[in-house]
């Protein structure tokens, strides 16, 4: 497997046209229960996975650039300057400066960790044996076969309850508000729900990888999609397909939207991306969810819908595997101003004691190079005894 420039940007334009496609079902909540939340999760999920395999396989093809852009690509990718023999280029500029914000955006993730916690800590109020609270999810956690290991903390200035931590699960309520009972019972599922489901966990791993990819803003809507998703999840495993529990629960849905609208909110700002609220306040989440629990499109409408972005989604992810596009654009040989293109038939590299690359083409040297990953597959590398060593 290679890592190089050439596979980063393949990986962020195929991520792109995956996003787009994604954009249409939730967009458009008449489409979201023709193609249903387990299949739009697969779709989320190899969107994810491609951006986690940013690599060329040995069955990769290249696809060779337009002069323009290859000239982009060779601007990116050719050394500028040589230190300790190693060839430095804008592309390991970059590398570093990837590098360096994954660990300022990691140790700025743990901040704000660390300053949620406190915050509840406190902030909140403990109510975790309140006869109001305890012997619901008590009732809950027996259902499902599992302890209760559940705090219950009443904040101010939270406006949709949440669950927050993964060790040791943390249901927040708000403390402004008075829930009814029957309401009571469908938040602490929900979100007792989401602990069983390990979704905090999940949550964690792709926020995770938003913070690899800190510069890419397709990770910001993918994180969105599956934040919505794991609601959809959630909201099947407790209605069961049961009509009336259906309506009652998008009811409570809808009194804990209008309620959170009346608070300002702030302590959301500060548990940031470790809980998992019930709803987004400020977005069309809970129309998506609603027509997800409420729509039963006919099963026809379902298969065409499934088959017809599964087949684009495999698509889109089969080429960016079988085919990269690589710079067919080199910079002219010291002998004159012709522009050569370097192909197993005319080109041979020369690996020198420092173990840069000196490039020949037509028995004509080129140019020293650090690094082969812009060249065609197949031109044989030597040693300076001759020898080969390996092919590109």
């Amino acid at each position: 497997m290679l890592f190089s420039f050439s596979t980063v940007l393949m990986a962020l334009l195929t991520s792109i046209v995956m996003a787009i496609l994604l954009a249409v079902p939730f967009l458009r909540k008449n489409l979201t229960p023709c193609i249903g939340y387990k299949s739009l999760s697969v779709f989320v999920v190899l969107a994810l996975l491609r951006l986690t395999l940013p690599f060329e396989f040995p069955f990769t093809s290249n696809i060779l650039l337009p002069q323009a852009l290859s000239e982009i690509v060779v601007f990116f990718r050719h050394p500028r300057v040589h230190v300790m023999g190693i060839g430095i280029s804008l592309w390991t500029v970059l590398k570093i400066v990837w590098i360096a914000g994954i660990i300022i955006s990691l140790l700025n993730a743990v901040r704000k960790h660390y300053r949620g916690r406190d915050y509840i800590a406190k902030r909140g109020i403990d109510k975790t044996d309140d006869p109001k609270y305890k012997p619901v999810l008590d009732d809950i956690c027996r259902e499902h076969h599992r302890d209760n290991r559940f705090r219950v903390i009443e904040l101010p200035d939270l406006a949709v309850p949440a669950i927050w931590g993964t060790w040791n699960p943390c249901i927040i309520l708000p403390a402004a508000q008075d829930i009814p009972p029957d309401n009571l019972r469908h938040i602490l599922s929900h979100e007792a729900m989401h602990y069983f489901r390990y979704d905090p966990f999940i949550k964690k791993a792709i926020h995770l990888l938003s913070i690899i990819y800190w510069w890419n803003p397709v990770c910001v809507v993918l994180y969105k999609h599956s934040s919505l998703l794991l609601e959809m999840y959630v909201d099947q495993a407790i209605t069961k397909g049961d009509s009336n529990l259906v309506v009652e629960y998008t009811e409570c849905l809808l009194d804990a939207k209008k309620q959170g609208l009346l608070i300002s909110n702030n302590a959301t700002e500060s548990i940031g991306k470790d809980a998992c609220s019930l709803l987004q306040l400020h977005d069309n989440d809970l129309g998506r969810r609603a027509a997800m629990l409420l729509k039963k499109p006919p099963v026809f409408q379902k298969i065409v819908a499934n088959a017809l972005f599964a087949g684009l989604i495999a698509f889109v992810l089969a080429w960016s595997y079988l085919y990269i596009f690589e710079a067919a654009y080199y910079p002219p040989s010291a002998e004159g101003e012709i522009v050569f293109d370097p192909t197993p038939e005319n080109a041979y590299i020369i690996m020198d004691e420092f173990s840069q690359y000196k490039v020949y083409i037509n028995d004509i040297y080129i140019e020293t190079v650090s690094s082969l990953e812009y060249y065609l597959k197949g031109i044989k590398i030597y040693n300076q005894e001759g020898e080969q060593i390996g092919e590109t």
